[in-house]
């Protein structure tokens, strides 16, 4: 049986992780870099989560701006075309309503991302190309005031959609109050266009 030794030689047999030396020191060093090397992904990770969703927000609200424009563009546009009295009267009216929130919901884009005018890109994806199409055929077919009605809600309701999409994520009690009015607006144009008889 071999004899065990537990003097100074047996210091030398244990493992260099165990001693009193680099060994410890190693590890501590390695265990706190990867601990920065944590912290800082956690950080670079926050900062992108934050960029993403303050981006969504200024997207739409810049979109909303734009289409709530080529909404009012496209009322301005069609009005010497309607034969019916009350819709001519509506289509005044919601015009100057719209006139209003399209300058209303730009200058809060300025304000909330200092976005200084609505890149045309923004404009041209917000267009109303297809209201347009629908709206020239019915020109041919004797049927505008019909087809207007039904075009023109088909459009105030999503509008109204991403009005409200927007009212839900921005925190700024003006820009809130920009879109309650615009929803309103646009609540009132489509209760009006629904009374109109044909």
């Amino acid at each position: 049986m071999q004899p065990k030794y537990y003097g100074a030689a047996a210091q030398y047999n244990k493992p260099a992780g165990f001693s009193s030396g680099g060994g410890v020191g190693g590890k501590k060093i390695a265990m706190l870099a990867g601990l920065i090397l944590f912290v800082i992904i956690i950080i670079v990770g926050g900062l992108s989560l934050v960029t993403s969703l303050s981006k969504g927000p200024q997207d739409d609200f810049v979109a909303l701006a734009a289409r709530t424009s080529n909404l009012q563009a496209l009322l301005e546009k069609q009005k010497p075309t309607i034969k019916n009295a009350d819709l001519k009267k509506l289509n005044a009216e919601a015009t100057t309503l719209l006139i209003t929130n399209s300058n209303d919901l730009s200058e809060q884009a300025s304000k909330l991302f200092g976005v200084a005018e609505i890149p045309e890109t923004v404009t041209e994806a917000q267009g109303m190309g297809d209201a347009e199409e629908a709206l020239e055929k019915a020109k041919l077919s004797g049927t505008f005031d019909r087809v207007y009605i039904t075009t023109v809600t088909d459009k105030v309701n999503g509008t109204f959609d991403l009005a409200k999409k927007m009212s839900d994520a921005v925190s700024s009690q003006d820009a809130k109050a920009v879109l309650e009015q615009t929803m309103a607006n646009l609540v009132l144009i489509n209760d009006q266009l629904s009374k109109i008889q044909l």
